[in-house]
């Protein structure tokens, strides 16, 4: 049987003292340690009792995936970050056959 191999997905760690993580609420572009990231998507998970969001986008080095996750929670009006990096992420495809 053949064995799934674990994928090390990249990670970004975000210098608070440099960047304003409250950046990722827009829609970018932004710029981290000299790189450059571009918008791709923000779809929600569901995942908070307030309204989330999954920020995915680009890095125009190499065009590799990274998400970041954040938050707003509606009855103090914070955005909340909890973890502070990119993780990278790979494109779902969809196979379909005719």
């Amino acid at each position: 049987m053949k064995q799934k191999q674990k994928i090390e997905r990249e990670k970004v760690i975000i210098d608070e003292e440099s960047f304003d993580i409250y950046d990722f609420t827009g829609h970018g572009p932004w710029e981290i340690d000299g790189e450059t990231y571009k918008f791709i998507e923000d779809y929600p998970s569901r995942t908070s009792d307030g309204e989330d969001h999954n920020i995915i986008m680009k890095r125009d080095s190499d065009g590799k995936l990274f998400k970041i996750f954040w938050w707003w929670h509606p009855s103090s009006g914070d955005y909340i970050f909890e973890d502070h990096f990119l993780e990278e992420v790979f494109e779902k495809i969809k196979i379909t056959y005719e």
